[in-house]
């Protein structure tokens, strides 16, 4: 199975997020988007291996959440990976969104 990548990293994603992907119909070529080209959205502290990022598309925000893990490979080895664990799409509010890139 092909994994795409951002940061040099495989992107894996969980059956949650797998769901809502669907849900929402989105690809994984949607999740990359908001990673390269979106603006950090969390609206508390994260964990530092937690990236938290928004697009806004007309007037809703996609948001995409992953997190850096360490995913032990069939022969053993270790790979740092990103795992996708939540997406979902959001009516726009602007005082939300404090630094919403466009």
């Amino acid at each position: 199975m092909l994994y795409p990548l951002y940061q040099g990293k495989r992107i894996v994603i969980t059956n949650s997020a797998f769901r809502e992907l669907g849900d929402h119909l989105l690809e994984l070529e949607d999740v990359i988007e908001v990673l390269e080209f979106g603006f950090e959205c969390s609206a508390s502290k994260r964990k530092a291996e937690i990236i938290e990022r928004c697009l806004k598309r007309d007037s809703k925000v996609l948001r995409v959440v992953v997190a850096e893990k360490l995913d032990r490979q069939p022969e053993g080895s270790l790979e740092e990976v990103y795992v996708l664990i939540h997406v979902s799409i959001e009516t726009f509010k602007y005082g939300r969104f404090r630094n919403e890139g466009s």
